[in-house]
């Protein structure tokens, strides 16, 4: 065995120590959201109350989970720990972006909502090609976003795919791009 290039093995309780680490980096980041999600009036009571209770489900998860890791008597066990700690809890690569994702599809329904105001408040006369620019790309925001909210907020850490919010996204910068139009538009009625 080469001495440069050979590694100590880790005790338990360093190991330990990284793993608790993990965990608390985890849950803070779901304690942020938390407060992220109360704060956001954009979202509906509906929306804030699942993704609420999926967050107290994950803190609540890997509370235990770092309960357990503090009771481990083997590195074997902390590396089963840490497996889960990363595939059931997938804090970074799921929840965070799932969160962040339905906040931005939350602000632009009500984005949708103020222009369409806006665009009836500015009239609805029928030859008027900015008015008619305007609910034309409102209407393709609201058909690229229609279904978006229910189809989010059914993806779990178990669905994780590395693309698993491709489409979404996609669908977020159409809208914003058709919104962005739709206000120049409504500013020139």
């Amino acid at each position: 065995m080469n001495p440069v290039t050979a590694k100590a093995p880790v005790s338990v309780a360093d190991y330990r120590s990284t793993v608790t680490s993990q965990i608390d980096a985890r849950l803070d980041r779901l304690k942020a959201l938390e407060k992220s999600v109360q704060a956001n009036r954009a979202l509906s009571t509906k929306e804030r109350a699942t993704l609420d209770a999926e967050l107290k489900k994950d803190v609540d998860g890997l509370s235990s989970l770092r309960s357990k890791v503090g009771k481990e008597t083997s590195t074997d066990a902390l590396k089963a720990d840490q497996h889960s700690m990363i595939v059931d809890y997938r804090v970074f690569k799921a929840e965070a972006p799932k969160i962040e994702l339905a906040e931005k599809l939350a602000k632009d329904e009500h984005r949708i909502d103020e222009l369409s105001a806006k665009l009836k408040a500015a009239g609805t006369d029928a030859s008027s090609t900015d008015v008619a620019a305007a609910q034309k790309a409102l209407d393709a925001a609201k058909t690229a976003l229609e279904g978006q909210d229910k189809a989010l907020l059914q993806l779990g850490p178990k669905d994780y795919a590395p693309d698993m919010f491709a489409k979404l996204r996609a669908a977020l910068e159409h809208a914003n791009t058709s919104l962005d139009t739709a206000a120049g538009f409504i500013a020139k009625a």
